[in-house]
Order: C-alpha cells, then structure tokens, then sequence
C-alpha cells in the first residue's frame, strides 16, 4: 500500500516535469525574442534622439543637467 503510494506520487511528478518543459522552453523563448526585439528598439530610439537633437534640449533642463552630473545623456539612457 505504501510502496504502491509512493510509486504513484513519484510517476505523478514526472508526469508533472515532463509537462511543465515545453512551458519552460516557451518562456525561454520568450525572453530571448524580447530581448533581441528590445535591443534593435533600444537602437534605433538611441538614433532617433541623437538625429533630432532631442539630447540637447534635454541637457539644458535641469534634470538633464542633474543626468549629465551623473555621467549619463539621454541617449543612452533610453535607448540602451
């Protein structure tokens, strides 16, 4: 009875893991298509600012002053 318990909980959680694998690769999967997709946005935002000049308006503000007192620009903020 007790064997016969343990064996079926045993055989229930494999049958759990081999389950939950596809899922686990789907979300993998996920996660590296968001980050390859946000790395291209991220550039071609970064490209954008910089054509536009958006940074230095930016930098006459006094947030962009307090970013620039930091070591950091606009750009490179959002676009990375």
């Amino acid at each position: 009875m007790i064997a016969e318990n343990f064996v079926d909980a045993f055989n229930q959680m494999f049958q759990n893991v081999i389950v939950f694998i596809p899922v686990l690769i789907a979300a993998i999967i996920v996660i590296l298509v968001g980050y390859v997709v946000g790395k291209f946005v991220g550039k071609a935002v970064n490209k954008l600012i910089e054509k536009f000049g958006i940074g230095k308006g930016f930098d006459q503000t006094s947030t962009g002053k307090a970013f620039r007192a930091a070591g950091l620009d606009l750009s490179s903020f959002v676009g990375e």
